[in-house]
Order: C-alpha cells, then structure tokens, then sequence
C-alpha cells in the first residue's frame, strides 16, 4: 500500500512506482506502462490540488468537472468549454454515455416485486444512511451499471471508477474508492480531487471530522507517450516549485485548502452552475459570486475577452481572494499560459522567471 500525505505526494509515488516498475504492454493499439494492483491511502485529502508545475495541471478543469458531477449532468455542452477534450470520449458528442453524476444522482432499476422502475440519487441515500447509523457499513454507491455496460458493444465511455463506500471511524469520515483501470498522469488527480471533495463536502453536512481518502486501482498505468513528462515530474519537487512563490515552503508545507461547501441536494449544484453557463452563453464576465464562481468566472475571463483586459481582472479579483492552494494553482496556471503569449506576458510588470508575491502586491497590469 501507497500511503501519501496529500494529492502531490500520492502523484509522485505513483509516477515513481510506475516507472521503477511498470510493465509494457500494448492495450487497443496503444503502449502503455501498467503496474499491478494497488492501494493508495491519502491521510490529508482535502489537499486534493494538484500543484506540480511540470504536469501542467488545469485546477479550473477539475474544479468545474467536480461540481458538474455533483449536478448529475451528462451533457458535455459547457464541460468542453473548460475541457476541450470532453467531445472525444462522448458517444454523440453531446453526452458522456457514463456520467458519473447522471449514475449516482439519477440511479435507475426496475424493481419486480412492486413492478415500477426506480430513480435514486445515490448520494442523498448515502447520507441518510450515515446520519441514522453512523456505524453503517453500507453507505455504498455504484457507477458500473451492468445493464447499461452489457447491452453494448462498441463505446468510448466505459466508467473507470466503479464503486464508492464513505464510513465513519473515529467520528471521522472515511472514503474508499474501486477504480478498474487509471491513467495515473491524467485521470488520477482529477478522479481524486471529485471524491474526495464529495467526502469532504458529506462529512460536513454530518457534522464529522474528515477521514483518510483510500483508493484501490485494479489497472494503474501510463501511456507510453507521455513517459517523458512522467519522468520530469518524478525529477521535480512542487515544494520546490512552491519557493518560486513568496509562501514558506519546507517540507512541512500545508498551505490553506480551498473550502468545500455543506450542500449535497442536486438543485444546489445545478443553481450554482447557471451564472457560470450564463456567461459562457453571453460572453459577460462577472465576478459577483462566491469565491469558488470567481476562480471559475476568472478561466471564462481568460478564454474569452481580450488578453490585455483579462490581466486587469486577474489582478483586481486575485487582490480579493485568500491564499489557498487553488489560488497557488491559479498562478502556475495562468503563469505557464503567459508564457506563451510575448505580447501579454509584458503586461505583467512583477512576473520574472516565474516569480509571484502571493502574500503581497499581486501581478500588475
């Protein structure tokens, strides 16, 4: 077992593991690098973002996805937007066929003795078994549907992840998660960073402490392809990359994690997300919500006005928001994108060799 204190250290273990000892194998006409099953315990999994700047993480992506999740969507509509890569896994691009939200918030099964089909929403039940018996052992939710998996042939969405179960031990709330197969570079931060916001966000509105986030992979692997940016995170440090920031960085390191909120109902999260599709649809930014429809209103910003405008914005709203690790995230984000933009990159009068004050002045425009 893989025991790691956070996200960041789960992440190198596993890239480590995986090029110490994985073994080549071709699966569907590509190369991959695959390990043997195994577990991986996280002791802190509220530090679930993923801060290592040679991974060229998205935070909005995973952010956004989470909550997307949490709203029982399957449409790809406004996911593409933060994920350009969402149509290619959709069967028609306009859903994905194994939403993870759609497969826990709207669960469906005929049932024989009352003769009705059934729709639950998995993570509401979850709840009400673990507020009337906090021993339970069968808070249990399950994405593989083998109805749904049976009945066809040809897809290219089949759920990696399969079954959850959320216990409390300790009056603390642990979470344990079954995952068939694990692209460990790209699926596995953003699978934990959904889960364990969702347990989280359960332990909350049960009034329990947050327990270990535990995750069993059947088939951890790598694409080939992509072994060179595997290794050069292995090579790196994100504590290293922290001291590129004006933060005290040591390998005690906790920076402030980003809150979660108590609310579990499907219509929060769906009324959550309406003023961030609003302005997806009409190309007006606002900055008017909670911090976490900031961080998001702020990508929208990014994606769609004007380079020169989306630094003043940056600078203004950044000014207002308190130092987090999604904040941290922000910076490498939008440093890396800079980047490669000359004319904007000028704009930024404090930004040298990657350097930010984030305690102080932020980037000026």
């Amino acid at each position: 077992m893989i025991i790691a204190e956070n996200i960041n250290d789960a992440f190198s273990c596993l890239c480590g593991q995986v090029l110490e000892h994985g073994k080549r194998k071709t699966v569907r006409g590509k190369t991959v690098l695959e390990l043997e099953p195994l577990l991986v315990r996280i002791d802190k999994p509220n530090e679930r973002i993923l801060l290592y700047n040679e991974r060229r993480n998205n935070p909005f992506a995973a952010l956004y996805e989470t909550l997307w999740v949490l709203s029982g969507s399957d449409s790809v509509e406004y996911l593409k937007f933060f994920l350009p890569r969402a149509p290619e896994y959709s069967d028609d691009g306009e859903t994905w066929r194994a939403s993870y939200g759609k497969r826990l918030r709207f669960a469906s099964g005929w049932d024989d003795k009352v003769g009705r089909m059934w729709l639950v929403d998995q993570i509401m039940n979850v709840y009400q078994w673990l507020k009337d018996d906090p021993t339970t052992r069968r808070a249990v939710m399950t994405i593989w549907d083998p109805v749904k998996e049976g009945t066809i042939k040809e897809t290219r969405d089949r759920p990696c992840n399969n079954w959850i179960q959320f216990m409390i031990r300790d009056h603390k709330l642990n979470c344990y998660v079954t995952v068939r197969s694990n692209d460990l570079f790209f699926g596995y931060n953003v699978n934990t960073f959904e889960w364990t916001w969702l347990q989280e966000t359960l332990a909350k509105a049960l009034g329990v402490g947050l327990g270990k986030y535990y995750c069993f992979i059947s088939n951890p692997h790598i694409y080939e392809e992509y072994k060179e940016k595997v290794e050069k995170c292995v090579e790196a440090s994100y504590l290293e990359d922290l001291l590129l920031f004006d933060v005290d960085a040591d390998h005690n390191i906790s920076l402030p994690t980003l809150p979660v909120y108590d609310k579990l109902d499907v219509g929060f999260y769906r009324k959550l997300l309406e003023p961030i599709h609003k302005m997806i649809d009409e190309g007006v930014i606002a900055f008017d919500g909670n911090n976490i429809q900031k961080y998001l209103a702020l990508f929208i910003c990014w994606k769609t006005v004007g380079r020169e405008l989306f630094t003043k914005s940056y600078s203004q709203i950044m000014k207002k928001l308190p130092l987090t690790d999604m904040k941290v995230a922000a910076h490498f984000y939008f440093n890396r994108q800079l980047k490669r933009s000359k004319d904007v990159a000028v704009a930024y009068k404090e930004v040298q060799n990657g350097q930010y004050n984030l305690n102080g002045e932020l980037p000026q425009a």
